[in-house]
């Protein structure tokens, strides 16, 4: 899946989220806004097609056969990074911990690739980002956004200006 990687159009993290990020952020830590606004523009990767929303459990095997299900996040304007990371930090992490907590603790690693997958810092500063927006997506379409989930949030964002990433 990502053997042509290196003919891939990159394009800005800021051209591939929903709006609901920076809405959210305009909203509720204005303060924040240039600063994630910054990396908006900063991070480029490579602009593919993408599940949405790949881990484990959307990934069937009967008789040796692979099936993926659950669709509906699928981007044909996305980057398959995201779906690299989702299903990564998803068949890591506790069954009680966030994805949040578990996207952070990747920050620790040193290696620059994941199963197999040559990356970089900044796709997986681009996932946490992207992976916020979609959920801020989702929880506005359904109504869902209630005080708590505008917390965690608010310390997701809190969470990337403490890392202080310098974007390659």
């Amino acid at each position: 899946l990502f053997e042509d990687i290196l003919k891939w159009k990159e394009v800005e993290l800021g051209s591939l989220i929903s709006k609901d990020f920076l809405e959210f952020v305009e909203r509720y830590v204005p303060e924040d806004f240039d600063f994630l606004g910054n990396y908006l523009k900063k991070i480029v990767l490579p602009l593919s097609s993408a599940h949405g929303d790949f881990h484990p459990e959307n990934i069937l095997i009967d008789k040796n056969q692979l099936y993926f299900i659950d669709w509906s996040r699928y981007s044909g304007r996305s980057s398959r990074h995201f779906d690299l990371y989702d299903y990564y930090i998803f068949s890591k992490k506790d069954k009680e911990e966030s994805w949040i907590m578990a996207w952070q603790k990747e920050f620790d690693r040193v290696d620059d690739e994941v199963l197999g997958i040559k990356t970089k810092k900044d796709y997986l500063l681009a996932y946490g980002i992207w992976k916020a927006a979609e959920d801020l997506r989702v929880l506005n379409i359904r109504g869902k956004l209630d005080k708590f989930k505008v917390k965690k949030y608010i310390n997701f964002i809190k969470i990337i200006k403490e890392l202080n990433i310098v974007i390659q």
